[in-house]
């Protein structure tokens, strides 16, 4: 699935116009898939979801290809195809803010990253 139409992109640069492309995407990123898990857990407990078991799951992992979700790695692999697409700015949209250490590693592993 292309991240950014090409005709668009193409289109930017022929004209010469200047636009910086941003995005916000839900996050959740951690050292470890095991770790990444656990707070999965902790938001479907929160949200509710948790006690409906595969569902929960089912639930989480549609929508997971469409946040920035998973261990740091997979975190910057995501943030890299969005820079090739074109988006200039992410805003990483916390799911789980009640969790300052998740809120502190993110911000260690991710913001300001190059």
């Amino acid at each position: 699935m292309p991240i950014a139409s090409s005709r668009v992109r193409y289109s930017l640069i022929e004209t010469g116009s200047l636009w910086l492309f941003s995005l916000r995407k839900k996050s959740m990123s951690m050292a470890d898939e095991e770790a990444v898990n656990r707070r999965a857990d902790a938001l479907l407990e929160r949200i509710g979801r948790l006690g409906s078991g595969a569902d929960a799951r089912h639930w989480l992992d549609v929508r997971r290809p469409k946040w920035i979700m998973g261990t740091f790695d997979e975190a910057r692999a995501a943030v890299r195809r969005y820079e090739a697409a074109g988006v200039a700015r992410i805003m990483l949209q916390d799911l789980y803010p009640w969790d300052l250490e998740m809120i502190r590693e993110m911000g260690g592993e991710l913001v300001g990253w190059a």
